[in-house]
């Protein structure tokens, strides 16, 4: 090494020396000032601690549950004004609710249950004529700290008068298998009248739910310078239009739509319905539902949707709209001022301008054109502007232009347009009475007293449910000559809520008018009217202020219907058990006896021991016993049998059906029944047998029923006492098939010049059908029109099949009825057949009378021998349901059990028949009908331009501050 190296090698040991380096010391240093710093921050941490403690043990703990905050299905959002937006019940539905819950410190696996109760004792209202208390319980499995939504429905029963008409609906969170209530909530519901209906505005999109307030402002929808009853304001519909945006708050369960009348569509993505929702929807169109879809945006949507195959047209391409493509719109529905209320001075009344739809050339409105479907029709008077489509009894409506357009928005004769051509009611008269009060009645004779008539509100129907009575008249002349009801105007000074005006309005009875005018809001139905007449008239002695309960309207569950009062008496006279006949004894008595003797003998002697034949003699005796028990279908001192009737309703082409079961259950010994059902859209509730005796000496048990939805739906708890029958009532939308490949249903297939025939691709086997068409009518007004009907006869259709259609002119003797004898306790008499009739149905046993041709055979007169008859219900949909022209009826009936329904215990004795009814095809609706004249002639117009709030009801009380009337056992 060199002496240059040794010196840089000096160098740089002495740097090393220097102070400012720590050398080794460095490293040793931080580590100290570390491990000081963690036990610095680890002491810093438990002063956290200990003080997060401490405060944790000054607060006050979390709830286990928070509050149940619930929703009715449809209804509005919450809003800064009201945070709980009301739920409407109404009578005799099933109403659909959302409930929120949530748990803060533990999982919950539990159920919820929901009912109308009485508030004195928080138990649930009885069904109607029964003392059987139901309620609704599906699963409510809550995890921790996360909110629920749980969807259920619950059934409202029709309660006494006296106990008011607002309801009082609980909801508890409870252990599994109805253990204690964890928390509850009950909320104050007022009720719909029977003719006030519910209309829910889809809009998203390029439109808002805010673009439909107009249609609080609509007479159609409201009038609040008109009083219907006593104190409130004459109300058809509350408009509900809340915000459709990842979801929509519309019921899962189509039977959970019978509130609803009408949807409007506009500019919705149809996924945001759950598959759920979309079938409900198209189920509750098929029965009578009213879609209205506003154009244009919307089309562009539904292309290719659940909806697509049942609209009336397909958008081809968008178009601007000009004032000549409104010319005959406003030549129809834009009515004038009436010349004698013009101003004094010459000058035009103020809005006269609206009175048209004005499109300038300048600023054109945007519209669609549409390819119309086959079955699609343009409506009368609208020039193309609005097209429909009947889908099954419901329809589907297009306008080409959106009905959110500031100049449609604004247009003084768009409530008469929308009473018209979309809610397609009939047209208005307006007048004022001697004190200029306000007046309004509907523009036809025979509806003089229906201007609170609940089948013109809604047209959904269910035959079982909405069918008519054999004795309601078909007079016209009964309403033509009654005056119509005054509907006055309400005082605009202040005055108590209930301040009778100078003459008292009784609202008249019209559920038992059946019009024969070819209005499909009638058609043989008939509103649903309380069963308690005498009852009512009886209360009204004792005390002059008695009122009778609200019918519950159209498309209820009915247990005093025509229907249900037809199958109670079938159940009636059938149900029970069946003895075994002589014939069947004697050949059990004769196998018995060579068993038992001869054949005992000859194998103990071919094997050497006649002497064990002693021995074996018992053990036969057993096996003979247990073996005549089982072929007789007997179980003594437990036997059970099941009679069932039900109604199969099907629409042409459709392959779901509503099916209503009514089902008979006789039990020996007191039994518990359980009713499963395999189709999540099944609703059961126990059917009463007869009238309960309201005698002060009469003793009510009362048993709790609980209908569950979850896993499977079920109706438990139905008690049957000893030797008695006991009736369940139960609805289901019924799908025909599951095939991808074949639509199962049952169709009219040809035209007048091939010749018709009906097609079967059910697995049904449908026997003895009747179909009957409406081949012209004619006849001068009044009384019932004389109809010209057609009518075939086919013995069977199996399924996979079909068979030509012969159709004969059917007499109908229109005087036959009105001269019947009527016994007032039983009705219309069975003796011989109405009106409308097939002859080769009193060859058949299970359809004919008791003075037809069948009656000649004695062995098929015979009640007990011929079993169950269908014949008061095939008189029900064969005369008393009204054909319209271009309508075609399928009735039948099988004996093949419907699936999708298992009763526990089950019953060794079943029999079960089943009337078919297939609408396989509808006419044409009629043509729309304006006003006769403006309500503005006779009314101030700021008073229709002030609409009250539509989440008020419609006598302007809050009913949610109101507490309902306590009521007890």
């Amino acid at each position: 090494m060199n002496r240059r190296s040794l010196a840089i090698l000096a160098a740089l040991l002495s740097c090393l020396t220097f102070s400012g380096c720590s050398g080794c010391n460095w490293r040793g240093t931080t580590s100290n000032s570390s491990q000081a710093d963690e036990e610095k921050k680890k002491t810093d941490e438990e002063t956290l601690a200990e003080l997060e403690k401490r405060k944790k043990k000054l607060e006050k703990p979390k709830d286990d549950f928070e509050p149940l905050a619930v929703r009715m299905l449809p209804s509005n959002d919450p809003s800064q004004s009201i945070k709980q937006p009301p739920i409407f019940v109404k009578p005799g539905h099933w109403i659909a609710v959302s409930e929120t819950a949530k748990t803060n410190n533990f999982d919950f696996p539990g159920e919820l249950t929901t009912f109308a109760e009485y508030t004195a004792t928080n138990q649930p209202l009885e069904v109607e004529e029964t003392t059987a208390r139901l309620s609704s319980w599906c699963p409510a499995v809550l995890p921790k700290g996360q909110f629920k939504r749980i969807e259920t429905m619950f059934y409202v029963p029709r309660k006494k008068p006296e106990l008011g008409r607002v309801y009082s609906v609980r909801s508890e969170i409870r252990g599994l298998r109805a253990g204690r209530a964890e928390v509850f909530n009950t909320m104050v519901c007022p009720s719909l009248r029977d003719f006030e209906h519910l209309i829910v505005v889809l809009a998203s999109g390029s439109s808002s739910p805010a673009a439909y307030t107009h249609f609080d402002k609509l007479l159609s929808v409201k009038m609040p310078d008109v009083e219907a009853t006593e104190g409130e304001t004459l109300r058809y519909y509350y408009v509900f239009r809340p915000t459709v945006e990842r979801s929509a708050p519309l019921p899962s369960h189509p039977l959970a739509w019978t509130t609803i009348a009408y949807l409007f569509w506009d500019d919705v993505d149809p996924a945001v319905l759950t598959d759920q929702q979309q079938q409900a929807l198209v189920d509750w169109i098929h029965w009578g539902g009213q879609l209205i879809i506003s154009g244009p945006n919307s089309l562009d949507k539904l292309r290719g949707s659940f909806l697509a195959p049942f609209l009336p047209g397909e958008m081809s391409q968008t178009t601007k709209l000009t004032q000549a493509d409104f010319a005959e719109l406003n030549q129809r529905f834009s009515l004038k001022h009436d010349a004698r209320k013009q101003s004094t001075d010459g000058k035009p009344p103020k809005g006269e301008k609206l009175l048209e739809v004005v499109v300038s050339e300048e600023r054109p409105m945007v519209g669609v054109e549409l390819q119309l479907h086959a079955a699609g029709t343009k409506m009368e008077g609208t020039g193309g502007l609005v097209v429909e489509r009947r889908i099954g009894s419901g329809r589907i409506a297009i306008t080409r232009f959106p009905l959110t357009d500031v100049r449609i928005k604004q247009w003084k004769n768009f409530d008469g347009f929308c009473n018209s051509v979309l809610l397609r009611k009939p047209g208005r008269v307006f007048d004022h009475d001697s004190l200029a009060m306000l007046t309004v009645k509907w523009d036809d004779p025979s509806l003089n007293q229906m201007m609170l008539d609940a089948r013109l509100g809604s047209t959904l129907r269910y035959f079982t449910r909405d069918i008519a009575f054999e004795e309601d008249k078909w007079a016209a002349d009964l309403v033509a000559s009654a005056p119509a009801p005054q509907f006055q105007q309400r005082r605009l000074e202040r005055r108590a809520p209930f301040d009778t005006l100078e003459s008292v309005k009784v609202r008249p009875d019209t559920a038992a008018i059946q019009l024969p005018i070819d209005d499909w809001h009638f058609c043989g139905y008939g509103a649903t009217r309380p069963d308690d007449e005498k009852k009512y008239h009886k209360d009204l002695m004792r005390d002059p202020k008695a009122t009778k309960p609200d019918p519950p309207g159209v498309a209820a569950w009915n247990d005093q219907g025509a229907a249900s009062t037809a199958a109670r008496k079938i159940l009636t006279e059938a149900a029970g058990i069946e003895i075994p006949s002589a014939d069947f004894v004697m050949k059990v008595l004769v196998v018995y006896l060579l068993v038992l003797v001869p054949l005992n003998w000859l194998v103990f002697w071919m094997i050497g021991k006649v002497e064990w034949a002693w021995i074996a003699a018992p053990v036969i005796s057993l096996v003979g016993a247990g073996a005549v028990i089982r072929l007789a279908q007997l179980d003594i001192g437990f036997a059970r049998s099941r009679t069932e009737v039900a109604v199969l309703e099907i629409q042409g082409g459709y392959e779901r059906a509503h099916l209503t079961r009514y089902t008979a259950l006789y039990t020996s010994l007191s039994s518990s029944y359980a009713l499963t059902f395999d189709e999540p859209s099944s609703l059961a509730a126990p059917f009463p047998s007869g009238k309960q005796d309201e005698s002060l000496l009469a003793i009510s048990n009362y048993t709790d029923v609980a209908f569950r939805r979850g896993s499977e739906t079920a109706l438990s708890g139905v008690q049957v006492s000893s030797n008695s029958t006991g009736m369940v009532h139960s609805e289901q939308m019924l799908s025909l098939g599951t095939s991808d490949k074949t639509l199962e249903t049952l169709r009219l297939v040809g035209d007048e010049a091939r010749g018709f025939s009906v097609s079967n691709t059910t697995d049904l086997t449908i026997r003895d059908i009747g179909v009957f068409r409406r081949a012209a009518s004619a006849g001068a007004s009044g009384g019932r029109q004389r109809m010209e009907i057609e009518a075939a006869y086919v013995e069977r259709l199996d399924p996979a099949s079909s068979a030509v259609l012969r159709f004969q002119p059917l007499l109908v003797e229109t005087h036959k009825a009105e001269t019947q004898t009527l016994d007032k306790e039983k009705g219309v008499s069975l003796d011989s057949p109405p009106p409308v009739w097939l002859p080769a149905w009193d060859r058949i046993p299970i359809f004919a009378h008791r003075d037809g041709t069948a009656s000649e055979d004695p062995a098929q007169s015979d009640d007990k021998l011929v079993g169950i008859r269908l014949t008061r219900l095939a008189r029900l949909a064969a005369d008393r349901l009204r054909l319209m022209p271009g309508d075609v009826r399928l009735v039948g009936w099988t004996e093949q059990r419907l699936p999708g329904m298992k009763i526990t215990p089950e019953a060794p004795q079943n029999r079960t028949y089943t009337l078919v009814l297939a609408h396989l095809a509808r006419g044409a609706l009629p043509a729309s009908r304006p006003d006769k004249n403006l309500a503005e002639d006779f009314v101030d117009p700021e008073i229709l331009d002030s609409p009250l709030d539509p989440t008020t009801p419609a006598d302007g009380i809050d009913r949610d501050t109101q507490v309902p009337a306590a009521g007890g056992m």
